[in-house]
């Protein structure tokens, strides 16, 4: 399963993924294998440069990145997987879930079968934000 957190506004703030832990621990402790990438900007990034807020290439790319990563050290320590994938992201992780969706659908149909796809409260910024910025 691969959760895409929501916005945070400084990037050190992912550095223990904040409160998403608990999203992920309960799912992980269910029996899925949790992938819980970070954005660009955010985390080990240094905050000097900035953060690419809802800029779908990039956004797709950690996740993918992330879902790749996991697979390998499941083949590394030799742990067991199918390929069956599941998207779950929560406010801009709605964003980035849609993103990843239509990437992974696109460019990677054969790679994973993706089972669902949950975007929870991704907030309406038709108002706020350019539409250049949204899908």
């Amino acid at each position: 399963m691969n959760y895409n957190h929501g916005t945070y506004f400084y990037g050190d703030e992912m550095t223990n993924f904040g409160f998403e832990w608990f999203a992920g621990v309960p799912i992980a402790t269910s029996g899925y294998i949790m992938a819980m990438p970070d954005y660009l900007g955010y985390g080990a990034t240094p905050l000097t440069l900035p953060h690419p807020y809802l800029h779908a290439e990039t956004e797709a790319s950690t996740s993918i990145d992330m879902v790749r990563a996991c697979r390998n050290l499941l083949k590394q320590v030799k742990g067991e997987a199918n390929d069956q994938l599941y998207l779950l992201g929560y406010s801009q992780g709605g964003h980035v879930t849609m993103a990843t969706h239509r990437e992974m659908e696109q460019s990677f149909p054969n790679e994973l079968q993706i089972i669902a796809a949950a975007q929870c409260l991704f907030w309406s910024m038709s108002r706020q934000v350019p539409t250049s910025l949204s899908l």
